[in-house]
């Protein structure tokens, strides 16, 4: 089994990697991101990216959103978990489902 490799662009558009890499920087200790999967694949492999691959900071958690069924978004569950986690962490929600953040 060989050892993960660092992507490297191979384009001029580099806009995402820019943006996974410096949130992961800047992120608060102990951050919790909870990324909508289904529609969303994009900022959730991203980050899941940058969390797996490149192991830039293992004391932030991503959580994929929806965990259940993908077409039957439960807002109350979101709610719920932030209500769980702020309190202990810097909560961050990333979606580009208006929903996700109107939930409550």
């Amino acid at each position: 089994m060989g050892s993960p490799t660092t992507w490297i662009p191979t384009s001029a558009d580099t806009e995402a990697f820019q943006f996974g890499q410096e949130f992961f920087l800047q992120a608060p200790q102990d951050a919790l991101i909870i990324v909508e999967w289904y529609t969303d694949t994009d900022e959730f492999f991203l980050l899941q990216y940058f969390s797996s691959v490149e192991s830039l900071r293992p004391d932030i958690e991503i959580v994929g959103w929806p965990m259940e069924n993908p077409f039957n978004f439960n807002a109350d569950l979101t709610v719920r978990l932030v209500e769980e986690q702020v309190q202990n962490r810097s909560v961050y929600l990333a979606s580009l489902n208006e929903e996700f953040y109107n939930a409550g």
